[in-house]
């Protein structure tokens, strides 16, 4: 199963309609333990890096999301994300 990770703000419509058409089990989520059990995991994102790193701070995410094994995609600010710094904002 696909986790797709929720994070406020994220305009998750498009993607989850194209996981849909393409008869992919997923589940839309922010539960640590999900993230970790699933096969694969897309971090999609949307806005600015510093309110989106808040959010999974928040959740507690940012060591589920570096200590993953599993392939990671991210999109749009997801992939941003994934990187050790963001000039973005300074």
């Amino acid at each position: 199963m696909i986790a797709v990770i929720d994070i406020t703000g994220n305009n998750l419509s498009s993607l989850t309609n194209a996981l849909a058409r393409l008869e992919q089990a997923f589940i839309l989520t922010h539960d640590p333990e999900q993230i970790k059990r699933a096969s694969h995991v897309i971090l999609p994102g949307v806005g600015t890096a510093a309110y989106a790193m808040q959010a999974l701070r928040e959740k507690a995410l940012l060591e589920v999301l570096k200590n993953l094994k599993q392939p990671l995609l991210g999109i749009c600010l997801g992939m941003q994300l994934l990187f050790e710094h963001s000039a973005e904002g300074e």
